[in-house]
């Protein structure tokens, strides 16, 4: 069975089927709707109205073989309903000609778990994430199934609040946000269509516990290290001194620790409707059609010309990050798509892009450049694209591609990363790292003190430099992850010296 894919209630399911005989291998053509047998089911609901399914020959001559195969978001089966559907196609004639495909309806098209008919959204006193008084933003809420497998992750908004998800059977709420313990000991029960929530805020506690180090205990110690001097000047000094000894400790070597993953929806091109712009503006105004959300990501194809889009400021407004140069036009065609995706706010090294196992890119990634000049050559649209590279752009790292996706749906692609710890602020926040590091952090903040405090307890910048480093080799030594038997136990990713940064 085919990998399900989202689309969102109310939106036209779109797929392409491919005939071609058995025995010759020759592209089967002049079948009509009429011709197959068109099945949906819903979880343990079978016979669901297929009213809305279109199922037509794209074009014999040029596309022998190639079968549109078109829901209506209208009528069809994601009118309305959301939940996780298998849709059948067999040529009647012959039911060893068949087609199935498993589909994700959701509220917003995005993967938000295994979908049900049963729909559930935080509310408070019901779900929402608190540390037992306030809300907790940014907390992370994952939903756990019978067999203890993930099947819906989300991120509480500034209200604690999260959702909807759609559910088949009753889930374990799993929450927890750095520097918080774990709270496992709440439910959604689902009954049919009907989800129930815990009833109750769940709460996190504050972790208390050793094991975690905060921002206290690293300007606590760099404080001694200056030998207790105080002062407005002195605390933001000293703020500044862990922040870099802690960058310094998390960048001089790509660490197991920071190693995680992220995902972006590859967006289907959308060209409904005609385009209408005048010479000079850059207000594109759409007719007929509705510009998906996303249309401030993409870019705009009209006769030939590609535009960049600054803003979509509704549904059926854009606008150009350059104006318009050509003759006015008041029903131009055109496609919009997307071939830049910004990769996760804290990417610090790309690791490795997984758009999928049957996929035809993915392997290894050309440079930025490489892939501009690809695209000023030819700009065209295929299934998936060929190149792909990564650059930074106001202060995000992005993933770019040639030539533009034009698959015939939106498809989640993952990759995986080096992330960078957040700055530290308050006294209480918790530093990212692993725990074990404290030694190592002293160390660095020692380093971060001898160029700027003659009398530092930890005394000159040489001897200092000599203990970081000795400290640094054992701790690069024993990094997480797997043991090579046969070869060293760890080594770091620095290309001549390490070099530690200094405060500024």
């Amino acid at each position: 069975m085919s990998t399900p894919f989202p689309v969102q209630v109310g939106t036209n399911y779109k797929d392409s089927i491919y005939l071609k005989d058995k025995t010759s291998n020759a592209p089967l053509t002049g079948k009509v709707q009429g011709d197959f047998t068109i099945q949906i089911s819903r979880g343990t609901t079978g016979n669901v109205s297929t009213t809305g399914f279109t199922l037509t020959e794209v074009d014999a001559s040029n596309n022998p073989g190639q079968y549109d195969l078109v829901g209506s978001g209208a009528t069809g089966f994601t009118a309305t309903t959301a939940g996780k559907y298998l849709i059948t196609v067999r040529l009647t004639a012959d039911n060893a000609y068949s087609f199935e495909q498993t589909v994700l309806v959701t509220a917003n098209g995005d993967y938000d778990g295994t979908a049900g008919a049963a729909s559930f959204t935080a509310t408070a006193n019901d779900g929402r994430i608190t540390d037992g008084t306030s809300a907790l933003t940014g907390a992370t809420v994952r939903l756990r199934n019978s067999a203890n497998t993930i099947i819906a992750q989300l991120t509480t908004d500034a209200s604690g609040l999260w959702g909807p998800v759609y559910l088949d059977a009753t889930v374990t709420i799993d929450a927890q946000k750095s520097g918080y313990s774990v709270n496992n000991s709440n439910s959604i029960t689902v009954v049919g269509s009907t989800a129930t929530g815990p009833a109750t805020d769940v709460a996190l506690t504050a972790v208390t516990s050793s094991s975690n180090i905060l921002n206290s205990d690293l300007t606590s110690y760099a404080r001694v290290q200056i030998r207790n001097q105080s002062g407005n000047q002195s605390d933001t000094n000293i703020q500044q001194i862990v922040n870099n000894a802690v960058g310094w400790v998390a960048t001089a070597k790509f660490w197991n620790f920071y190693k995680t993953y992220g995902d972006f929806t590859l967006r289907e091109p959308y060209s409904t409707g005609t385009l209408a712009i005048s010479n000079g503006s850059t207000t594109c105004t759409l007719t007929t059609g509705t510009f998906p959300t996303w249309a401030a990501s993409g870019k705009l194809k009209i006769n030939s010309k590609v535009y960049r889009i600054a803003s979509r400021t509704s549904g059926s407004v854009v606008v150009l990050a350059t104006a318009w140069a050509e003759d006015s036009e008041t029903v131009a065609t055109f496609t919009l798509f997307q071939d830049e995706y910004a990769l996760a706010s804290d990417c610090l090294k790309f690791g490795e892009l997984f758009p999928g196992a049957n996929w035809g890119w993915g392997g290894a990634p050309s440079s930025f450049e490489s892939v501009l000049r690809a695209q000023s050559s030819l700009i065209q649209g295929q299934a998936y694209p060929s190149m792909w590279g990564v650059h930074g752009s106001g202060g995000t790292a992005k993933l770019i591609m040639w030539p533009y996706p034009s698959s015939s749906e939106d498809v989640e692609c993952g990759y995986w990363y080096y992330r960078k710890p957040a700055a530290l602020v308050s006294a209480g926040d918790t530093v990212d790292c692993d725990p074990l590091w404290i030694e190592l952090l002293h160390r660095s903040i020692d380093y971060q003190i001898a160029p700027r405090y003659e009398q530092g307890v930890a005394g000159r910048s040489d001897p200092v430099y000599k203990q970081l480093m000795e400290c640094f080799q054992r701790f690069a030594a024993n990094d997480k992850g797997a043991m090579n038997p046969t070869g060293p136990m760890g080594s770091y990713h620095a290309s001549g010296p390490l070099q530690p940064r200094l405060s500024g």
